[in-house]
């Protein structure tokens, strides 16, 4: 709630939570957050990865805009925006440690090829929200051998009703994680 959002599109609390723990980001990784959005991940990603860089990759301007207030907001000044889309806009940056894929824009095999190219370890969470993105990003950590779990992540928030609190659902996340070779 923190966060400010405009109409992009963010990654919610409790997913960045489980996102993060699944990605074991230590101070000194790289990070890439693919899709960046509001920033909500890179800045959540920039806590952790203190003595290091988080790169918020986003193709989209008014994003682009958000995540600068959130970093202003949050004082995570060790997050880089860089716009553009990826996988084009990943070639210059230096080897990620730990990669997070919010969208990809249909690139996410290239993306992911290149990431690999820099550091055959790197340790990839995804999310989807449609069941058609979770098997083209199944597929694609398959063909690369990197697929090493999915996990479907189900919140509900308590709503207030009269002297009842109801529970109100929200859409489901997958979080698909791959890992590079050792």
């Amino acid at each position: 709630e923190e966060f400010t959002r405009g109409k992009t599109p963010m990654t919610k609390q409790e997913i960045r939570d489980i996102a993060l723990a699944e990605l074991e980001i230590r101070p000194t990784d790289t990070v890439y957050d693919v899709g960046a959005g509001t920033g909500s991940v890179s800045v959540a990603m920039a806590m952790k990865a203190r003595e290091s860089r988080v790169f918020a990759i986003e193709r989209h301007e008014e994003a682009c805009s958000l995540i600068r207030k959130n970093i202003e907001k949050f004082g995570t000044y060790n997050v880089e925006i860089i716009s553009g889309t990826a996988p084009k806009a990943l070639e210059e940056l230096p080897a990620a440690d730990k990669v997070f894929i919010g969208g990809s824009g249909g690139n996410m095999e290239s993306i992911v090829r290149l990431i690999l190219e820099k550091n055959p370890q790197a340790i990839f969470v995804a999310a989807a929200v449609a069941i058609e993105s979770v098997g083209a990003v199944k597929e694609c950590f398959e063909r690369l051998g990197i697929l090493k779990n999915i996990v479907c992540v189900n919140v509900s928030e308590g709503t207030k009703k009269g002297n009842y609190t109801l529970m109100t659902a929200k859409n489901p996340v997958f979080l698909i994680k791959g890992e590079g070779v050792c």
